[in-house]
């Protein structure tokens, strides 16, 4: 329960051509998606999922990414990394 959870939809490169070519509500999971069939909209719609079906006290942190984007990648690195440290330093009771 005290362990964060880091969730990295991958493949931003492939979704955002693929979302207006099949549209999500294809995967019985995502059925009650009615907006476009739009990256962005669609994108939302799945953390949202995600983040309701979380019955844990976990945080959560989602990032979408590319990985042969190398500067998404960094950036993705640094924002975990410091997720990493801050969730280490509130355990070891040195930051509120």
């Amino acid at each position: 329960e005290k362990t964060t959870f880091v969730l990295f939809l991958n493949k931003r490169d492939l979704f955002v051509e693929k979302v207006t070519q099949v549209p999500i509500t294809v995967c019985p999971a995502l059925k009650g998606y009615n907006g476009p069939m739009e990256f962005e909209p669609c994108v939302d719609f799945i953390m949202e999922e995600f983040y309701m079906k979380n019955k844990t006290r976990r945080d959560v942190h989602m990032h979408v990414t590319c990985a042969t984007d190398q500067e998404n990648v960094h950036v993705v690195f640094d924002t975990v990394k410091d997720t990493v440290v801050q969730a280490s330093l509130k355990a070891a009771g040195l930051v509120p």
